[in-house]
């Protein structure tokens, strides 16, 4: 089978770290949501550039909650609340535009939901949380993009300050002879002279 190559324009884009504004935070953690994460893949790869699949959600406990338990709300108003503990994997696929498989990985989460009064709501909220962060996961190994800085310790610089692959490594499918590369140019002039790199910057 063919493995399948990022382009430059895509890898310099994977180590581009998520913008302030898409960022959100939960139990003092920064993440992003599944939405944005789904949204930056079609921004890199286009429509159809990636696909993936989840397991089977497998269902680790159920507790039934009632007034003589700990973790009863304290404000609940109904007599029984349900929490519900579940655990998935997510296998991510990239492909080239030639069709090639790029990139694959799969992730594990386990996650439980928030007290809840209804019992089949209850299970549907740990099964979707659970694959939200199982898919947000598979992705975090592609680079800054999908928020892998995050996780040094929620900062907003880039985690990834380059890679060999882009033009420094002869080795590297993308590798460019120096005699061959672009000149610098100032970010102005980069802006006038590359076309792509604007149309980028208005598409995220």
């Amino acid at each position: 089978m063919t493995r399948g190559h990022f382009t430059k324009a895509q890898i310099k884009r994977l180590l581009r770290p998520v913008p302030q504004d898409r960022i959100e935070a939960k139990q003092g953690k920064a993440y992003i949501p599944q939405h944005e994460a789904r949204a930056e893949l079609i921004r890199i790869f286009g429509p159809g550039g990636a696909d993936h699949t989840m397991t089977e959600p497998k269902m680790l406990y159920e507790t039934k909650l009632t007034k003589d338990d700990d973790q009863f709300p304290k404000t609940g108003k109904a007599n029984v609340y349900w929490v519900t503990g579940y655990l998935v994997g997510c296998t991510m696929r990239v492909y080239d535009y030639e069709g090639n498989l790029a990139y694959e990985c799969t992730e594990w989460h386990a996650e439980e939901n928030a007290p809840l009064p209804n019992r089949g709501e209850a299970h549907a909220m740990a099964v979707t949380s659970a694959q939200s962060y199982a898919l947000r996961r598979s992705l975090i190994s592609l680079g800054d993009a999908f928020g892998l800085h995050l996780y040094d310790g929620g900062q907003a610089k880039p985690l990834i300050k380059g890679t060999l692959a882009l033009a420094m490594d002869p080795d590297a499918p993308l590798f460019t002879p120096e005699a061959e590369r672009e000149p610098s140019v100032s970010p102005s002039a980069a802006e006038t002279v590359m076309g792509g790199f604007k149309n980028d910057r208005q598409a995220s």
